[in-house]
């Protein structure tokens, strides 16, 4: 692609080096253009290099931050302050996970009986389907499009069966997601529990 000074008939070399002060002007341009170039595509994020830094980059920092999480260690009575403060907010976190977990296995119950009722419908329909249809075989257009509605009938309550269970099949991953969050508070209050046990005979002995 043509610059500006190349479409006016300039040379951009000696333009730029006339703003540029005496010791500086023996430097190619052109070399110093192919250099900044050279750097542009290397720092630019479509560059494949550039995309495996950024992504080892963030990769690290997650393994960093997610190691900082969890080393977190009392020690002395001087960290006793910190461990109360997190072993309120364990504590408050246990309790509104074991809530949102009762919630859910209520809704679940829920959700299981609306799955049988829409499955035995849904099965009802499908007989009463398959009976009509037998009966329009006859040629008899009244049974023809009775056939026709029980038929759409027995698709609508299968595809709300199907829902249903969609439904069931939701709301157990939801429990136990809860049910695996709530198990990593726990323990990490059992931690907290052993800590202070740690650092109050530690106390005891002094």
């Amino acid at each position: 692609m043509r610059t500006i000074y190349q479409l006016n008939g300039l040379d951009e070399g000696k333009i730029f080096n006339r703003s540029l002060p005496p010791f500086v002007r023996p430097f190619n341009f052109s070399l110093s253009l192919n250099f900044v170039t050279l750097l542009y595509e290397l720092l630019n994020p479509k560059n494949k290099i550039m995309k495996k830094i950024i992504r080892f980059s963030a990769l690290f920092l997650l393994v960093m931050a997610s190691l900082s999480a969890t080393a977190q260690k009392y020690k002395t009575a001087a960290d006793t302050g910190k461990l109360n403060l997190e072993y309120v907010k364990v504590s408050n976190d246990i309790a509104e996970l074991t809530a949102d977990l009762a919630t859910a296995q209520t809704k679940l119950i829920t959700y299981q009986e609306k799955a049988r009722s829409a499955e035995e419908e849904a099965q009802k329909a499908a007989s009463s389907s398959s009976d009509q249809a037998s009966k329009a075989t006859n040629g008899e257009m009244d049974d023809a499009k009775k056939a026709k509605k029980r038929a759409q009938k027995a698709y609508d309550q299968a595809k709300d069966a199907k829902n249903a269970n969609d439904d069931v099949k939701d709301q157990n991953n939801k429990i136990e997601k809860l049910n695996s969050k709530l198990k990593k508070k726990q323990e990490r209050q059992q931690e907290l529990d052993e800590m202070r046990a740690t650092i109050n005979s530690k106390l005891a002995n002094n």
